[in-house]
């Protein structure tokens, strides 16, 4: 697995487990954070 993807995918996990968010409620934040991201 490429390290980009590994680093986002736990990302999101650690995302998950802290504020107890659906798959769906971390979906949309990272592709805010993502986009954000770009942004800036």
């Amino acid at each position: 697995m490429q390290d980009y993807i590994q680093k986002r995918v736990l990302d999101i996990c650690a995302y998950i487990l802290e504020t107890k968010a659906t798959v769906r409620r971390a979906a949309k934040c990272s592709r805010s954070v993502k986009a954000r991201s770009i942004k800036i």
